[in-house]
């Protein structure tokens, strides 16, 4: 699992494209890979509450909602009411 402080997981990545709206290379693709590191933080930090919750055999009883209030930080994203801004996480187990 991803850990705070650790390598961030897509600094390599160049076969990263982005959204056609965005400038391809540079400072922005450095800022969508770090967003996905984000991403990929958040997934792992969920994943700890699960395995402690099962270890403990509390996962079936328990409600865990994950959600986000606006959308991805970036042009057309949040604060817009565009489908970037719009489209947020919202997910039930």
């Amino acid at each position: 699992m991803l850990e705070r402080g650790s390598k961030n997981l897509y600094d390599t990545d160049t076969s990263l494209v982005l959204p056609s709206a965005f400038v391809q290379g540079g400072g922005v693709q450095q800022e969508w890979l770090q967003y996905y590191a984000e991403v990929s933080r958040c997934d792992s930090d969920v994943g700890k509450v699960v395995d402690e919750l099962r270890q403990q055999g509390e996962l079936e009883p328990t409600v865990i909602i994950v959600m986000s209030d606006n959308g991805r930080p970036f042009l057309r994203g949040k604060t817009w009411i565009y489908d970037e801004g719009v489209r947020t996480p919202f997910i039930v187990y």
